[in-house]
């Protein structure tokens, strides 16, 4: 604060990083019809309730949750999923598992609850004008969207995730095997998928079709850097100041020339040691600045 340092021990950024400790923090209910169908920031999550840490954990949350259910009802909090994490608003939406005559581990796995819906910030929100592309100027006629569908049919691939493996592990498997067992593996990754070069060869027949209908590709216009100004330019212009030359620094004229010039800091702190033991009969010290040097030869040429 102001001109003084502050010190903040490890122990004090701590603190201020575990400022809540994990926990859902109820602010209130509002109704599900509030909630937009089509909403995301992130995954949402799924929560139970726990009888082991909390003890009647199960009636509240049963309760709870009936409540919301059946007054269609949705609970706003504010949620800390770990230490050391972000706090989120988040929206606890009752869900009601569809009874299933199926004895399998998904029936098992889907069942009464709340789901955890993060909630969007002012920083997640974006203004889309949708007037500007969804409009009737930008109507394809119906040989445009015939053409797309043809190269679109071209350009399918048969795609098969068991025959894909994940690039990360690969590499990090194949990594693994080269230092232990010195194997070399093949780590394609996603090699294995269509050729782009061959998807190109299959829709080069569509190209002029499509130049006919959609013209040709404009590149835009590169900008243009802003003018300089005069000043700029004459600055840019202007003659460059000869650095000193030690030789002329003996001559009594050429140093006074230099002071009356302000020419001073363009030497050397040697070559100002050498004008103060030349012409003024003074030993600087070695410890004494530029700044110093310049300053006292100032006051002894005044």
């Amino acid at each position: 604060m102001g001109e003084e340092n502050l010190r903040i021990t490890n122990t004090q950024l701590n603190i201020v990083r575990d400022f809540h400790r994990p926990e859902m923090m109820l602010l209130g209910f509002k109704h599900r019809s509030s909630l937009p169908e089509v909403i995301y920031s992130k995954p949402a999550n799924f929560m139970y309730p726990d009888d082991q840490n909390i003890i009647g954990s199960k009636k509240l949350f049963r309760a709870l949750w009936q409540r919301c259910l059946e007054r269609e009802k949705i609970a706003v909090c504010l949620f800390l999923a770990k230490r050391k994490s972000v706090p989120r608003y988040v929206a606890l939406v009752p869900v009601e598992a569809e009874q299933s005559k199926d004895n399998n581990y998904r029936s098992l796995l889907s069942g009464d609850g709340f789901k955890i819906v993060y909630l969007p910030e002012a920083k997640h929100i974006r203004n889309i004008d949708l007037c500007d592309w969804n409009s009737t100027a930008n109507t394809a006629s119906d040989e445009e969207v015939d053409l797309f569908q043809k190269i679109i049919k071209k350009l399918r691939i048969d795609y098969q995730p068991n025959m894909i493996n994940d690039p990360n592990l690969e590499l990090l498997q194949s990594n693994l095997l080269a230092l232990s067992l010195d194997i070399k593996t093949d780590d394609r990754g996603l090699a294995r998928v269509q050729d782009p070069v061959v998807q190109d060869e299959r829709i080069a027949k569509f190209l002029p079709e499509y130049e006919e209908l959609f013209g040709n590709e404009i590149e835009p216009a590169k900008k243009r850097s802003a003018p300089r100004s005069e000043a700029s330019v004459g600055a840019s212009r202007a003659p460059k100041v000869a650095k000193i030359d030690g030789e002329q620094l003996g001559s009594n004229e050429y140093v006074n020339q230099l002071i009356a010039d302000g020419r001073l800091t363009n030497c050397t702190v040697a070559q100002l040691c050498q004008i103060l033991k030349t012409h003024f009969d003074v030993e600087p010290p070695k410890s004494m600045t530029k700044a110093k040097l310049v300053d006292r030869i100032k006051t002894l040429s005044s």
